[in-house]
């Protein structure tokens, strides 16, 4: 940084510099991506089970009781009211040792 001189000339600001935490990391996200797709697809594999095969075992009735747990088992994804989003929004991104605090 250049001293202020006498001429009332303005002084050149700094450059800015990078935080650590500013810098796009491309393989991190990468991976979280394909994490993230490969997750979606095992949900698609056991979507598909439940839409399909275990429909073609059942009898009426416990079908009616397959429906009836999958309504309740719904219900309990309700009940939890987005915390487990807010924990993962929260602390995202930061290191294990950080969590928390």
């Amino acid at each position: 940084m250049k001293e202020p001189s006498d001429s009332g000339q303005p002084t050149e600001p700094p450059p800015l510099a990078e935080s650590p935490s500013s810098i796009f990391d491309l393989h991190a996200f990468g991976s979280d991506v394909v994490v993230h797709a490969v997750g979606s697809g095992f949900l698609l594999l056991i979507a598909f089970f439940w839409t399909i095969i275990i429909p073609a075992y059942l009898s009426v009735e416990n079908y009616g009781y397959w429906q009836l747990f999958l309504l309740y088992s719904g219900y309990i994804g309700i009940l939890h009211l987005g915390f487990l989003n807010g924990i993962l929004l929260r602390w995202a991104g930061k290191e294990l040792s950080e969590v928390g605090t």
